[in-house]
C-alpha cells in the first residue's frame, strides 16, 4: 500500500465534486485494502498513526455512504471480508485503537438503520461483541452499542432475543441507583422500548429475582413520567397479579414467616399500581380488575388489625417529633418497608373507586370504607395519610346513596385522641395557653 497515493485519494475524494455512486467502487476499494492490513500493520511500511488516519478517513466516507440508502449499505456489507475484518478490528483490545474501534461500532450502527437484511447479517456474525461492549468501560461505546441492538430489535423483531442485553442494561441502571452513574441515552430508549414491546412478559420472567426487582424499578420510575407512552398492557396485568399473589408477604414480617418473597418487591409493585391510578391511561385497565381492589381493600383492613394488637411496624407514629421534618430523634421507621405503605393502598382506592359503581360496593359490602376512616388521622408512618384518605371517602360516596348513609349514620362520640393536637395545647380548635407559676 503506497502512503501518498492513498493520502492523495482521500485528498481527492473530498475535493472532487462527483456523484457519490461515481466514488463508490474507490471507497470501497480503499476501505476492504485498509481493513485487510490494519490488523497486521507492523508488517507494513506504513506508523501506526498514519494507519489510523487511514482507517478513519475510510470510515467517515463509508459512514456517510451509508445515508445513501440501502443499496450502498448492502454494497458495504456484502463486500467479502468485509464485515470479518470489522470484527477482527473491534476484538483489537490496545488502547490505542479505542478511538478507531468506537468509528467501527458507529459504522455498523449506521449500517443498521432500515436495512433489515443488514440488521440480520450483523446480528449473526457480530451479535456477541455487540452486547459484550455495553459492558466497556468506554460510556460512548455503550451508548452505540445500545443504539445498534435498538435499531435492530425494532427491525427484526421477531428473530432475535436480547435477554442478555436486558440484563446489562439493567446493570447500568441498578449503578445508576446506587452511585448516581448516569445512564447512556440509547440504554434508557432500549429499556423503554423493552416495556412497551408485546414480549415484555416473557423476557421479564427469565430474569433472576434481582433482576426482576431493578427492573421493577425501572418501570415504576417510567410510569411516574406521565409523558412517557402506556407501557405493554400484558405487563401492567402480570405485575398487578404478582402483586396479588406475594402481598401477604408484607404481613408476614410481622410473625417472623421467612420464605422466598422479597418484601421490598411487593412494596415496589405496590409504588406502580399507585402511580398508575393517578393516571387515566391506566386507571380503566386497573380499575375493571375488581379482584385488585378487594386485595388492596383487604391487605389494608390487616394492617389495621395487626397495627392495633401490639406496638409494631404497621402501628401509626403520632406523635409531634417524628411528625416533623426536622425531628432530632431517631427516625428509622422512614427505612422500614412499612413505610407509607398504607397511605399507597389508600390513594390506591381512592383512585380504583372513582366513579367505579362496582368498587364502590365492594368497599361498602366487605366493610372497607371503615378501615379508611381510620386512615384520616396524621401518622409519620404514611405521610399524607389523611389527605388520600378524605379523597378516598369522596370518591366512594360520590352518586352513591347507601355509602353516603353509612357517612351521615357515624354518630359522634367525643373527639379523636390527638397527640399531636395535645402537644401543641389544641383542644376542639382552641389554642389554649396554660399559665406557669414562675
Amino acid at each position: 500500500m503506497d502512503e501518498k497515493l492513498i493520502n492523495k485519494t482521500f485528498s481527492s475524494l473530498n475535493l472532487l465534486d462527483m456523484d457519490f455512486s461515481e466514488l463508490e467502487d474507490v471507497t470501497i476499494s480503499l476501505t476492504k485494502k485498509f481493513i485487510q492490513n490494519l490488523m497486521n500493520f507492523k508488517d507494513t511500511t506504513i506508523s501506526e498513526e498514519t494507519f489510523k488516519e487511514i482507517s478513519l478517513n475510510c470510515i467517515k466516507h463509508l459512514k456517510v455512504s451509508c445515508t445513501k440508502g440501502p443499496s450502498f449499505q448492502n454494497l458495504i456489507i456484502n463486500t467479502n471480508g468485509m464485515l470479518e475484518s470489522l470484527k477482527e478490528m473491534l476484538k483489537n483490545e490496545e488502547k490505542k485503537f479505542d478511538n478507531v474501534k468506537t468509528k467501527v461500532f458507529e459504522l455498523i450502527a449506521n449500517l443498521c438503520v432500515k436495512n433489515e437484511k443488514c440488521q440480520k447479517k450483523i446480528w449473526n456474525e457480530v451479535n456477541e461483541l455487540i452486547i459484550c461492549e455495553l459492558t466497556s468501560s468506554n460510556v460512548q461505546n455503550v451508548n452505540i452499542s445500545a443504539m445498534i441492538i435498538y435499531n435492530i430489535k425494532i427491525g427484526i423483531n421477531e428473530n432475535i432475543e436480547i435477554e442478555q442485553a436486558l440484563n446489562v442494561a439493567l446493570d447500568h441502571y441498578d449503578n445508576f441507583l446506587k452511585n448516581n452513574i448516569s445512564m447512556p441515552d440509547f440504554l434508557h430508549i432500549l429499556l423503554d422500548y423493552f416495556i412497551c414491546s408485546c414480549d415484555v412478559v416473557q423476557s421479564y420472567k427469565k430474569l433472576t429475582s434481582e433482576k426482576q426487582r431493578i427492573f421493577l424499578y425501572y418501570v415504576n420510575d417510567y410510569i411516574e413520567n406521565e409523558s412517557n407512552q402506556i407501557i405493554n398492557t400484558s405487563l401492567l396485568k402480570h405485575l398487578t397479579f404478582e402483586f396479588k399473589k406475594k402481598s401477604d408477604c408484607v404481613l408476614k414480617t410481622v410473625t417472623s414467616y421467612v420464605d422466598s418473597i422479597d418484601p421490598e418487591v411487593v412494596v415496589t409493585l405496590l409504588d406502580i399500581i399507585s402511580t398508575a391510578t393517578a393516571q387515566d391511561k391506566y386507571l380503566s385497565l386497573l380499575r375493571d380488575d375488581a379482584s385488585l381492589f378487594l386485595n388492596i381493600g383487604c391487605l389494608l383492613q390487616a394492617l389495621h388489625k395487626i397495627g392495633k394488637e401490639s406496638k409494631n411496624t404497621f402501628s401509626p407514629i403520632q406523635n409531634l417529633e417524628a411528625l416533623i421534618p426536622n425531628a432530632n430523634d431517631n427516625a428509622d421507621f422512614e427505612k422500614e418497608i412499612s413505610f407509607s405503605f398504607k397511605t399507597k393502598l389508600v390513594k390506591s382506592l381512592a383512585n380504583l373507586s372513582y366513579r367505579n359503581k362496582r368498587n364502590q360496593e365492594l368497599a361498602r359490602e366487605m366493610e372497607i370504607m371503615q378501615s379508611i376512616f381510620e386512615c384520616t388521622n396524621a401518622d409519620a408512618r404514611n405521610p399524607l395519610i389523611k389527605e388520600w384518605s378524605i379523597l378516598a371517602i369522596r370518591n366512594l360516596c360520590e352518586e352513591n346513596s347507601e355509602n353516603q348513609d353509612i357517612v351521615q349514620s357515624l354518630t359522634r362520640i367525643g373527639d379523636a385522641q390527638n397527640p399531636v393536637l395535645t402537644e401543641f395545647g389544641l383542644s376542639e380548635g382552641v389554642f389554649r395557653i396554660k399559665k406557669h407559676n414562675m
